[in-house]
C-alpha cells in the first residue's frame, strides 16, 4: 500500500527527531541572540536621548517604530 504524505511525514520526523531537535536548539539559541542585541541597542538608544536632552519613549514604542522602518524599505 502506498504511503500517504502525513504518513510519510511522521516516518521522516521520527527516523530524523534526534537533527531536527538539535537544529531546533541552534535557532532557539540565534533567537536569543537576536533579542539580546535588541535590548542593547534600545540602551544605547536611551543613551544617546539622554545625552541629547530628549525624551526616552518606551521600549515597546521604540520597537514598533522600528519595526515599521524595517518594513518600508
Amino acid at each position: 500500500m502506498k504511503q500517504t504524505a502525513v504518513e510519510w511525514l511522521v516516518e521522516t520526523i521520527e527516523k530524523n527527531r534526534h537533527k531536527l531537535i538539535r537544529e531546533l536548539f541552534v535557532y532557539v539559541r540565534q533567537a536569543k541572540e537576536m533579542e539580546k542585541n535588541i535590548a542593547e541597542e534600545y540602551a544605547e538608544f536611551c543613551i544617546r536621548c539622554d545625552r541629547a536632552n530628549l525624551p526616552i519613549i518606551k521600549f515597546d514604542d521604540w520597537r514598533k517604530e522600528l519595526t515599521f522602518k524595517q518594513q518600508e524599505q
